[in-house]
């Protein structure tokens, strides 16, 4: 059948007709191109990774909300990582798992979990900091849902002097 379209011989390898793409397209898939490989490179999505997510939303958790300091509530980071994916249901986002392995694996000397306190605190200093705007949203991403969670809960309430829901005081009820 004959076609509709017509290629110029130089438009074509071999008895195929080339693709036509444009620049921005090329660039993305480049870039997803090299992404995936650095990727598998590095290990990361390979077999079972050594950490799980939840042990890397655990670590950011504490590693992000001041848990040394006595005016916190004595939560436990697994009691506000709960509450995010309660609230969120990050975990059961690929993307998500695929971000928090990517933060856990990016440290030149161990994962992020199995560093100390002060070398997460560190860690997580030179995100807020990086040059790369996806480092630095991410951080800033898992600092607002860590505090937004902490301060849904009402044993985080008192941290901010919030004495619950107005309507809850006023003795009317819900």
């Amino acid at each position: 059948s004959p076609s509709n379209t017509t290629t110029s011989p130089s438009a074509r390898i071999g008895d195929v007709p080339a693709a036509r793409i444009g620049r921005r397209s090329f660039l993305r898939s480049g870039a997803a191109t090299a992404a995936a490989l650095w990727l598998s490179s590095t290990g990361i999505g390979d077999g079972e990774p050594a950490d799980s997510p939840r042990d890397v939303l655990d670590a950011l958790v504490g590693t992000i909300l001041p848990f040394d300091d006595p005016h916190l509530p004595t939560l436990a980071p697994w009691a506000i990582a709960d509450r995010i994916d309660q609230l969120f249901g990050l975990l059961a986002s690929p993307t998500f798992i695929a971000s928090l392995r990517y933060f856990n694996a990016a440290s030149s000397t161990a994962s992020f979990v199995g560093l100390d306190a002060a070398q997460r605190r560190m860690y997580l200093a030179q995100w807020m900091l990086d040059a790369s705007d996806d480092r630095r949203r991410f951080y800033t991403s898992m600092r607002s849902v860590t505090y937004f969670a902490f301060y849904s809960l009402p044993e985080g309430w008192p941290a901010i002097e919030y004495s619950g829901p107005l309507i809850q005081r006023s003795g009317v009820p819900k």
